[in-house]
C-alpha cells in the first residue's frame, strides 16, 4: 500500500482515546488535568504521547520486576575485564562504555573530578553491569545514575556540602530552601540543640535587621576525616548595610558533619560562624 493513501487517524480519534486515557487516569490514580492552551489550539496527537508516556510510566511504577543493566543492555560482549586494559587505555574503554550507555538512555554521571576513567571503567565493569533496572522501558525516559551516590569519597562529599551549607546561611533568601541535610539537633554557634525550623528562624531573624547582605568571600581550607566523623574549615567575608551604615565582617566558619553506619550519607551537627552573633 502506498503510504501516502494509507489511512491517518483524525483529530477526533485521537481526542477520544486522550479522554478515555484521562478518563482512566483520574477514575484509577486520582490525576487532575489542566491545561493554559486555548481550547481549540491543543495538539491532540501531543498529548496523546504525553498520556501514553504517564500510563507507561504508571505500569512501571507498579511493577517490582528488573532484571540486569547488562541484560537491559542486550548483553554487551566487547568489554575487556579490568586487568586485561593497559593504564592508556582506559580513556578509550570508558568512552565506548559511556557512549553504549548514552544509545540505551542510560546515564552514569560524575561530579568528582578526582575519579579517573580508570575508577569509572572498572566500576562499570565490575559492579554497575550487575545493578538492577525496571525491566519495563519506558520509550523517551533517561535513567539516571550516580557514581558519587554509589562510591562516596568524604574529602569531596564534605567539603561541597559544607560550603553550600554556610552559603545557604550567610545568603538569608537562600536559608529557608537550603540544600543541607541537617541532624534532629543541630548546633549554631552558642545555641545548641536546635531543629532545622529553630535554626532557619534564628539566622533569618539576624539578618532581616540589615538592609542587604553581601557574600564577599566563601573559601573552603580544610577537610579531616576521622571514622563517621568530619571537619570542614573555611573562611568567609560578608558586608552588611543598614541605613547607609556598612559593615564588613570577615571571620572563620567551621562544619562538622556526621555520618550514617555505612558512611553514605553526611549530615550536618555543628556550625561555628566567627564573628556573627546570632
Amino acid at each position: 500500500m502506498n503510504p501516502l493513501n494509507s489511512p491517518q487517524p483524525n483529530h477526533e480519534d485521537i481526542q477520544a482515546e486522550n479522554d478515555f486515557i484521562k478518563m482512566k487516569l483520574m477514575l484509577e490514580k486520582g490525576a487532575v488535568f489542566g491545561s493554559n492552551v486555548p481550547e481549540g489550539e491543543q495538539d491532540p496527537e501531543m498529548e496523546n504521547k504525553f498520556l501514553n508516556y504517564i500510563l507507561a510510566m504508571e505500569a512501571q511504577m507498579e511493577s517490582d520486576e528488573t532484571i540486569p543493566i547488562r541484560q537491559f543492555l542486550g548483553f554487551p560482549q566487547q568489554f575487556r575485564p579490568v586487568s586485561e586494559i593497559p593504564d592508556d587505555g582506559f580513556d578509550q574503554a570508558w568512552q565506548e562504555a559511556d557512549d553504549l550507555l548514552s544509545m540505551n538512555r542510560i546515564q552514569l554521571s560524575v561530579f568528582n573530578d578526582a575519579v579517573t576513567t580508570k575508577q569509572l571503567y572498572t566500576f562499570f565493569y565490575e559492579e554497575f553491569l550487575d545493578m538492577e533496572i525496571d525491566a519495563i522501558d519506558v520509550p523517551g525516559c533517561v535513567y539516571c545514575y550516580n557514581y558519587d551516590s554509589m562510591k562516596p569519597d568524604p574529602y569531596f562529599e564534605c567539603p561541597e556540602h559544607a560550603r553550600s551549607c554556610i552559603g545557604d546561611i550567610l545568603h538569608r533568601d537562600r536559608m529557608e530552601f537550603g540544600v543541607c541535610s541537617w541532624m534532629p539537633r543541630i548546633r549554631l554557634n552558642e545555641h545548641e540543640g536546635l531543629d532545622t525550623a529553630e535554626m532557619i528562624g534564628i539566622v533569618t531573624r539576624f539578618f532581616s535587621a540589615f538592609d542587604s547582605v553581601e557574600v564577599t568571600e566563601l573559601e573552603q581550607q580544610t577537610c579531616t576525616v576521622e571514622g563517621q566523623r568530619a571537619e570542614v574549615k573555611g573562611v568567609y567575608g560578608v558586608v552588611l548595610k543598614k541605613d547607609g551604615v556598612v559593615k564588613q565582617v570577615n571571620g572563620k566558619w567551621r562544619v562538622i558533619f556526621e555520618s550514617s553506619d555505612f558512611m553514605f550519607d553526611w549530615e550536618g551537627m555543628e556550625i561555628d560562624l566567627e564573628g556573627l552573633a546570632f
